[in-house]
């Protein structure tokens, strides 16, 4: 998860969780297709729109239940990113590296 914020490039958490290449690189992961994960955007995948959309609405949750919406990944404290990988986690987001 750690590389995924930090690969975001200044942006919010909020700016960075929204985008459906992120939000279809956490399904992929919690889905269990992992290989996938790091294949370019241009490859097609067996996720439905609806798949992601709702991975993009539980990432948001994650990000507005802590309050972290408006914070980038370069000023946050650690503790904020452990709240953030626990939370995410009990609500079923997988964040294993490829």
């Amino acid at each position: 998860m750690l590389r995924e914020c930090f690969a975001g490039r200044n942006k919010t958490l909020r700016a960075l969780f929204a985008s459906k290449s992120f939000s279809r690189r956490a399904l992929l992961r919690t889905t269990g297709h992992v290989e996938e994960a790091s294949v370019t955007s241009n490859t097609r995948s067996s996720l439905s729109p609806e798949q992601v959309q709702e991975m993009r609405g539980t990432l948001l949750s994650c990000l507005e239940d802590l309050q972290l919406h408006d914070a980038r990944a370069n000023a946050m404290p650690l503790d904020a990113f452990l709240r953030l990988h626990t939370l995410s986690t009990s609500r079923g987001v997988v964040w294993r590296g490829v």
